[in-house]
């Protein structure tokens, strides 16, 4: 048996079922823009770091902007679990 970090959770997960919770938004949910309103905050830091140039991100997040307006697109946000055990007696 691996008991490894990941292997416990493999181990707890087989012995309990899988369990998670996911958000997901559409074009309605600000949250779905989260992404672009990050990106806004840090553009300049982004720029200044040498990631990409202005026009670059400026062609990136516009591109973005236009995929995320599209009726179909939905974000998922990070899954979030739990994993629970009892301590052997």
């Amino acid at each position: 048996m691996d008991c490894g970090p990941l292997g416990v959770l493999d181990l707890l997960s087989a012995r309990a079922g899988p369990a998670g919770k996911s958000w997901d938004w559409t074009t309605s949910d600000p949250y779905q823009r989260l992404l672009l309103t990050l990106i806004t905050i840090f553009r300049d830091r982004i720029i200044s770091g040498g990631f990409l140039t202005a026009k670059q991100l400026h062609h990136l997040t516009a591109e973005l902007h236009e995929h995320l307006a599209k009726p179909e697109t939905f974000v998922i946000h990070c899954l979030f679990f739990q994993a629970w055990a009892r301590k052997p007696a």
